[in-house]
């Protein structure tokens, strides 16, 4: 949290930006910083010719101010229209395949072994259903606050 004299309210800086990808499935950027960083990709992006305008141009670096994070959102459909530019110069896209955390665990016995692809064995259903997933306080304090 952030606190701005009685206000507080969630910092955007901790927030993880999303996956972005080009049409080759090679070029793939995540962005893991501020909202000055994902600012700058954009001001790239509009150079390149592939956005109009940057919509978080307005955004002040070091202000935490209620009215410097009103102007967007770092949802869907927000970040649907934002494209960033690949080291090669290929256009770049929110990806839109991601599944969430709760799936990735329950397919926790499958992709331990890399299943199906490099794990052909029969005796595979000897490893599911999984005995024990264990799940880092990391994870439970960082999702659930």
């Amino acid at each position: 949290m952030v606190s701005n004299g009685s206000t507080a309210f969630p910092s955007l800086f901790d927030i993880l930006l999303p996956f972005l990808s080009s049409t080759s499935p090679f070029e793939i950027i995540f962005l893991n910083e501020t909202v000055s960083e994902l600012k700058e990709q954009i001001d790239k992006s509009v150079e390149a010719g592939f956005m109009k305008e940057n919509p978080v141009a307005e955004y002040k670096n070091g202000d935490f101010s209620k009215e410097n994070y009103s102007s967007f959102d770092l949802h869907r459909p927000f970040v649907d229209n934002i494209f960033l530019v690949s080291e090669s110069g290929k256009k770049m896209f929110r990806e839109p395949d991601l599944i969430d955390g709760w799936f990735d665990s329950g397919s926790m016995p499958y992709a331990q072994h890399h299943y199906p692809f490099s794990m052909k064995d029969p005796a595979f259903k000897n490893y599911y259903p999984a005995d024990f997933i264990a799940e880092g306080v990391d994870q439970t304090r960082g999702w659930f606050l």
